[in-house]
């Protein structure tokens, strides 16, 4: 069976996707996320949920109009380091209140809403395992 050398990046999002909680709301860039979605519901590609068009959502977009105002906000954001962030995603993401940002060494930020119930055990978590 032929078989492909993981790279660090790759073993990284596998790695923090066994730790994160199985209910967690996490949003990450187009290659990330297909990484992040195992056993998971609420992963959305980035810049959603933070844009006001939340076409695709199933079972949210159903007989809607105008803005949704049931969209979990995302506990976790997650941007590979070569993403082009555009000023309008950048404002976005500046939108939550005060965002915890990691910088892990194999090229990715982390955002971490310190509103969300996961924030305090995942922000020790993260920080610990990067060191």
């Amino acid at each position: 069976i032929w078989q492909m050398k993981k790279v660090p990046q790759v073993r990284f999002l596998e790695e923090l996707n066994r730790k994160l909680p199985r209910d967690i709301v996490i949003s990450a860039d187009w290659m990330s996320i297909s990484y992040l979605l195992a056993g998971r519901e609420k992963v959305y590609m980035f810049s959603n949920p933070f844009e006001g068009c939340y076409f695709g959502i199933y079972g949210l977009c159903d007989g809607s109009t105008g803005p949704m105002t049931n969209v979990p906000k995302a506990d976790l954001v997650v941007i590979r380091s070569g993403y082009q962030m555009s000023k309008h995603e950048q404002s976005l993401l500046s939108s939550y209140d005060q965002l915890d940002t990691i910088h892990a060494p194999v090229g990715f930020d982390l955002y971490l809403n310190p509103k969300s119930p996961f924030h305090d055990s995942l922000k020790a978590e993260l920080i610990s395992d990067l060191r």
